[in-house]
């Protein structure tokens, strides 16, 4: 991505736009002054993740590296008390903020580098579902936070592939159990085994055969 600044360079002094969006390349909100346009900071993940993970909100300095025991609890004034990590969650959590992701740069530190550069922040989301933390991070950070509301993909209008419309037609009306784990989950052993026990108490075997025989594929 880093390869494509000259070009995007070039782009912007052509189109001269009002706000440029970016993410991951933090190369950006410096092109955008450049050419006068505002850098906004578009967040994919829930912003209550910033709220809760960041060193701001919990008075730490920016080379702070997390430890289990900072992430067992919510930063003060979090709108929710209440949500608070297990230590086993906030051990892989921390580990995760912690992780360099671009150039030497861990995750905590280029969401610092956004929220500091950009000059608002967008977000999936509306206020009846995160409003108290969304006016959380906008007090936090200084900069105002517009709701884009939850982003949802048109529906699917091709068909399905023969073969696995073939497949499903085998089966009688409502079941087959879908089980969807994201684009970036990679299964262990252990985990695969607990997803094939719960699949088994369903009483569904003929599926599981199913499963197992399409994930050995």
């Amino acid at each position: 991505m880093d390869m494509t600044r000259d070009t995007i360079d070039i782009h912007l002094a052509n189109f001269k736009p009002d706000f440029v969006f970016f993410d991951m390349p933090l190369w950006v909100p410096e092109l955008a002054r450049k050419h006068g346009s505002k850098p906004i900071y578009f967040t994919l993940p829930s912003l209550i993740n910033f709220a809760y993970f960041s060193l701001q909100a919990r008075n730490l300095p920016n080379d702070h590296y997390f430890i289990e025991a900072d992430l067992c609890r919510p930063p003060p004034g979090f709108p929710c008390q209440a949500i608070r990590l297990h230590p086993h969650e906030a051990r892989v959590l921390a580990s995760m903020c912690n992780g360099v992701i671009l150039r030497g740069m861990r995750f905590l530190d280029k969401l610092s580098f956004a929220m500091r550069e950009t000059d608002a922040i967008v977000t999936e989301t509306c206020r009846e579902m995160e409003g108290a933390y969304c006016d959380f991070v906008e007090k936090l950070i200084g900069k105002p936070v517009l709701l884009a509301g939850p982003v949802l993909s048109k529906p699917a209008t091709s068909r399905l592939d023969h073969q696995f419309d073939c497949w499903l037609n085998g089966f009688s009306h409502g079941s087959v159990v879908f089980c969807a784990l994201g684009s970036e989950c990679i299964l262990g052993k252990e985990q695969l085994h607990e997803l094939v026990l719960g699949l088994e108490l369903t009483g569904k075997h003929k599926i599981l055969a199913n499963l197992i025989y399409n994930i050995n594929i």
